[in-house]
């Protein structure tokens, strides 16, 4: 049972129901974590923001979704594991594949540099050693794609702390949850 309530569509303000109808649009449904931060129309902008700014990312949105998945796996955040494989699925990633991510590992040597950075910047606070970046950038990842991995990692824990804290309903189909998973 959620510890912070989704408000239903009917108590939003016109302002909010407009901020979620690209929402609506895509997905046919506002979301519970959508609908959950509508109790704050600045948080809920901000998430939906930065979001929308990483669909701009150089980072290709299946690169994007199995970083998110191993991050899912490491904070345990099982309302983002679930979204994100179905996302991933929508994408036309293999289930395995998914499940993989989700346990922290890729087949593709570049996602795995990424997944690895990104588990690194998780377990490590934001800190990462010289020969761990020097290691991400042998696999391929140019300044770029480090900086926007960053945001990215920084995203999801956004998301995954506030999933934990409001212990959000799960709208999408569970996915199996990995043991404590670590970088």
């Amino acid at each position: 049972m959620p510890r912070i309530q989704p408000i239903h569509e009917d108590q939003m303000s016109e302002t909010t129901k407009a901020q979620l109808e690209p929402i609506r649009k895509a997905r046919g449904r506002v979301i519970n974590i959508y609908a959950t931060l509508a109790h704050s129309p600045a948080a809920l902008d901000y998430v939906l923001a930065g979001g929308k700014a990483m669909s701009k990312m150089s980072l290709n949105a299946k690169l994007r979704e199995a970083v998110t998945l191993a991050i899912a796996g490491v904070n345990q955040c099982d309302y983002c594991a679930a979204a994100h494989n179905a996302v991933g699925l929508k994408l036309g990633v293999s289930q395995q594949e998914l499940t993989d991510n989700l346990n922290g590992k890729s087949s593709d040597a570049l996602t795995q540099a990424a997944i690895d950075l990104s588990l690194t910047l998780v377990v490590g606070e934001g800190n990462v050693s010289d020969e761990q970046l020097a290691a991400a950038r042998a696999a391929g990842l140019n300044d770029a794609r480090i900086v926007e991995l960053i945001v990215l990692v920084a995203h999801n824990l956004l998301t995954n702390y506030f999933n934990h804290v409001a212990q959000t309903d799960i709208d999408f189909p569970a996915v199996e949850m990995p043991e404590a998973l670590s970088a």
